[in-house]
């Protein structure tokens, strides 16, 4: 069979003709990979909380793992640097409490079940939190002061079956790791909330 290239010479019945462009369709824009056109609505961001994989960067440099590293190793030098000094500072009026217990005390069990629970709330905080955080711009300090502390906690725990507290305030006695760990939960979904809003702000609008 035998194409003519020349519309002129094809019935009329059998040229077929498009709509026009709708208004704010920009030329080539159907043609750039993974841009996704709305069917409905003004927001191409609506439902989304964070950046799509595909405008996602693929993995951290080497400058974020260092920073993330350096801070897990910051925190549980200072923790257990503290947890020493009030070790010996009983004549100072500190006093050092063992605490067998997990979780500020809320959670308790043996040592192997508390350790192994530390190990598989890590994990899932390594492999959920953290390239959340990356993906949307968060400092890697911020889920190393979560790992740090839960890290140096565990070292406590598997040293001494328990975790040294000496810090007494009006609901309970913790450590610096302690303070770590709720920093750093608390700022988490601050941040996070705040870096999809922008995102959410600075993405065009389809007309």
């Amino acid at each position: 069979m035998t194409v003519s290239r020349n519309a002129s010479n094809l019935p009329k019945d059998s040229i077929i003709t498009f709509p026009p462009r709708r208004p704010g369709h920009r030329r080539g824009q159907d043609r750039v990979p993974g841009l996704h056109i709305p069917t409905s609505g003004t927001n191409p961001t609506k439902g989304r909380f964070l950046p799509s994989r595909e405008t996602a960067p693929r993995r951290p440099d080497a400058g974020v793992w260092l920073a993330g590293l350096a801070t897990i190793v910051w925190a549980i030098v200072v923790d257990q640097g503290t947890k020493l000094w009030a070790g010996n500072a009983a004549d100072r009026g500190v006093d050092m409490f063992h605490n067998p217990r997990y979780a500020l005390g809320v959670a308790g069990g043996s040592v192997p079940v508390l350790i192994i629970g530390t190990v598989a709330v890590l994990a899932v905080f390594a492999a959920v939190v953290v390239p959340l955080g990356y993906r949307v711009g968060l400092p890697a300090w911020i889920p190393g002061l979560v790992l740090g502390g839960a890290l140096s906690n565990m070292i406590d725990r598997a040293r001494f079956g328990a975790v040294r507290d000496f810090i007494a305030t009006r609901w309970a006695v913790i450590n610096v790791a302690d303070l770590f760990v709720i920093a750093g939960v608390l700022i988490l979904p601050t941040l996070l909330a705040i870096r999809s809003t922008q995102h959410h702000r600075q993405l065009p609008r389809a007309a």
